[in-house]
């Protein structure tokens, strides 16, 4: 929501083939807003 509220970007849209896709670090978190 943050993000939104100053306008940051708050989705990205890019390709990269399945194959090529990691998690560098840790496992994806996530929140409620």
């Amino acid at each position: 929501m943050c993000q939104k509220a100053v306008a940051g970007p708050f989705a990205c849209f890019v390709e990269i083939p399945h194959g090529d896709f990691a998690w560098t670090r840790g496992t994806p978190g996530t929140f409620r807003s």
